[in-house]
C-alpha cells in the first residue's frame, strides 16, 4: 500500500466497512437457505462473502487492495458481534488473497468481466476447500459435496465478481469515483471486455 493516495485508503476503508455491515445479517440467511434447502442451500447466497475484495480491487486497480478489502471487511463484520467469531478472519484472509491472485495473473492490467469473475471464483474455491479441510463439510455426500462446490463458484462469480462491478460502476456513474483508476481506465478504454 506504499503508492497509495490517501483518498484510495478511505475509499477502500468505507466500502469495505460498507460490506462487513452487508456481511452481518448475510449469515442469518446463509443458515437459513442451509436450514431449508439442505447442505448446499447457503452455497446459492456464499459469494457475497467475496464481494468487499472485487468491488474495491475494480475501483482502486492496485496491489493489495483485494486482500486488505476483505480482511477490513471481516474486521468490521466481526467487530459488529458476527456469529462466526475470530476464526473468520482465517476465512477472510483466504478468500482476501485468492481474490487478490486473479489480479495478480493479469499484472493489476486488467479489469475486464472475465478477470472479475475470476475474482469471485477463486475465493469461493479457496474458501470452499478450506471448510471441507476444517471438517464442515465432510459429512456431505460425493453428489452434494459436488453441486456444492459448482454453486458456490456460481455464486462467487455472480455476487461478487459481476455484483462488485455493478456496483462500482453505478457508483463511476454518480461521479463520486473521479480521480479513481475505475475513471481513468474508462475513460483510457483499456478496460474492455
Amino acid at each position: 500500500m506504499k503508492n497509495w493516495n490517501m483518498r484510495e485508503i478511505v475509499i477502500m476503508v468505507v466500502l469495505s466497512i460498507v460490506c462487513g455491515i452487508v456481511y452481518m445479517p448475510w449469515g442469518n440467511v446463509w443458515l437459513g437457505l442451509n436450514g431449508v434447502f439442505g447442505p448446499a442451500g447457503g452455497e446459492a447466497v456464499y459469494g457475497l462473502w467475496f464481494v468487499a475484495s472485487v468491488l474495491v480491487a475494480y475501483i482502486v486497480r492496485k496491489p493489495g487492495a483485494a486482500f486488505t478489502a476483505e480482511m477490513v471487511a471481516a474486521l468490521a463484520e466481526l467487530m459488529l458481534g458476527s456469529q462466526f467469531g475470530p476464526q473468520m478472519l482465517i476465512s477472510a484472509a483466504i478468500q482476501g488473497a485468492l481474490s487478490e491472485l486473479a489480479f495478480a495473473l493479469f499484472g493489476y492490467r486488467k479489469y475486464t468481466v472475465p478477470v472479475l469473475l475470476l475474482a469471485g471464483i477463486f475465493p469461493a474455491a479457496g474458501s470452499f476447500v478450506y471448510e471441507f479441510a476444517k471438517a464442515s463439510l465432510e459429512t456431505m455426500s460425493t453428489g452434494m459435496l459436488i453441486a456444492a462446490f459448482c454453486i458456490r463458484l456460481v455464486s462467487g462469480a455472480i455476487l461478487a465478481g459481476l455484483l462488485g462491478k455493478a456496483v462500482a460502476d453505478l457508483l463511476a456513474r454518480t461521479g463520486v469515483l473521479n480521480g479513481y483508476a475505475i475513471i481513468r481506465d474508462t475513460r483510457n478504454n483499456s478496460n474492455a471486455f
